[in-house]
């Protein structure tokens, strides 16, 4: 071996021994970058996770749970609270785009992982810290959209109203915004009132009301308007017994006395005169979409018999009776009442106009339908009346949910 080829090894094996260590550091440093990446996705799913467990928890009214939810769920997915990890929860937010928003929580988590080669090159602790906001919508059945006035809710003296799963969102911000007359019983999923309540004598309402509540925008402006289109019927008069066809009625729909009249399955638009019954008339319907075009109003006498559900696909799935928002404000009013022996399946929405629905008989009236949503104006409830809540079935706009916000 010449000498030169040696003195090439010597230099080769020098540089080997100061460069070596560098790059098993410089490595060692890529590996560990590399974990905590991984390690702020995992915080950061987490945190996610957390804080759609609160808002689930929010969402069944269980204010206590939602930290214990958020933290749980934090916890089950690696980052439980320890010396090295906080887990905060707020609802509502304290910062954010939805700070101060009941309908909203907020989850922050921060995690100091181990030090490891880095910990030779940087004094500082490495802190981890992440955040979501998930947002809810609760599963509205009873909304009056009045924003003032008293009495815009008003359940009757001896009404029975069951609601298990049915939230009442109140927007008026009257000083008696919510009324429930003496010796009704009402039991309901939440109830909110923007305003104030009037609870009569021994009046039993659970959970108490919850009074200042924030407002709700109407859910259901989304959802378009037919167009009209030339009348099919004018001045309808059904006797006997007569199967009306989907299409345009003007001037009303009006159903004698002891008539039997069947809705064939369709959209049916009155444009004016309204929908009115007599005596013991029967309505009958499935996947019936009824909209009130311009003016007039549904009257039914208090012995007919109603037996009308929604249609459960298509553009209207979920609606039973949809009002113009073109229709005067506070002019109309309807009143629909339900018997045991009947059954309105679906969405009654009616944002310019007071409603009144009643339950007829001895036991609380619809109980058989999946699920109905009452959206007016102004709503009057009276006589014993169950207020079935089906998610699945409901426009998709009513249904409760939980998602992130930010």
């Amino acid at each position: 071996m010449t000498r030169a080829a040696s003195r090439q090894r010597g230099v080769l094996a020098l540089w080997t021994a100061v460069l070596l260590p560098i790059v098993i550091m410089l490595l060692a440093l890529v590996i560990e970058s590399a974990y905590l990446f991984a390690l702020r996705r995992a915080q950061q799913t987490a945190t996610d996770l957390a804080a759609q467990a609160g808002a689930l928890q929010a969402l069944r009214e269980n204010a206590a749970g939602v930290t214990i939810a958020a933290r749980y769920t934090a916890a089950e997915n690696g980052f439980p609270v320890a010396a090295d990890t906080t887990v905060t929860v707020d609802r509502p937010p304290t910062a954010g785009a939805y700070a101060g928003s009941e309908l909203a929580v907020r989850v922050r988590i921060e995690h100091q992982p181990p030090r490891l080669f880095s910990a030779l090159f940087v004094g500082a602790s490495t802190l981890i810290g992440t955040q979501a906001t998930a947002r809810l919508r609760r599963p509205a059945c009873l909304m009056t959209l009045a924003d003032t006035g008293n009495g815009s809710l008003a359940i009757d003296a001896n009404a029975n109203i069951p609601g298990a799963f049915c939230t009442a969102q109140v927007n008026s911000s009257g000083a008696t915004a919510l009324t429930v007359g003496n010796n009704a019983q009402v039991t309901l999923l939440s109830i909110r009132v923007r305003g104030g309540r009037s609870i009569s004598g021994s009046a039993t309402v659970t959970p108490i009301p919850v009074t200042g509540a924030a407002t709700v925008v109407d859910p259901m402006l989304a959802l378009s308007e037919p167009t009209f289109t030339a009348c099919d019927y004018t001045n309808f008069v059904a006797s006997g017994t007569v199967t009306l066809q989907p299409g345009t009625y003007c001037n009303g729909i009006r159903i004698n006395a002891n008539a039997r009249a069947t809705f064939a399955s369709g959209n049916y638009l009155i444009y004016g005169g309204g929908l009115t019954t007599n005596n013991n008339a029967r309505l009958t319907g499935n996947a019936v979409t009824i909209f009130l075009a311009v003016g007039g109003s549904i009257t039914m006498n208090a012995t007919t018999i109603v037996n009308l559900t929604a249609p459960t696909n298509g553009t209207y799935a979920g609606v039973a009776i949809f009002e113009s928002r073109g229709v005067p404000l506070g002019v109309a009013s309807h009143t629909i009442p339900i018997a045991s022996t009947g059954r309105l399946e679906g969405v009654v929405y009616t944002p310019r106009s007071a409603l009144q629905v009643t339950g007829v008989g001895a036991q609380p009236a619809n109980s058989s339908a999946r699920a109905i949503a009452l959206i007016a104006r102004t709503l009057r409830l009276t006589g014993r009346l169950r207020l079935n809540y089906d998610s699945h079935y409901l426009p998709d706009a009513l249904r409760q949910r939980a998602w992130l916000g930010e």
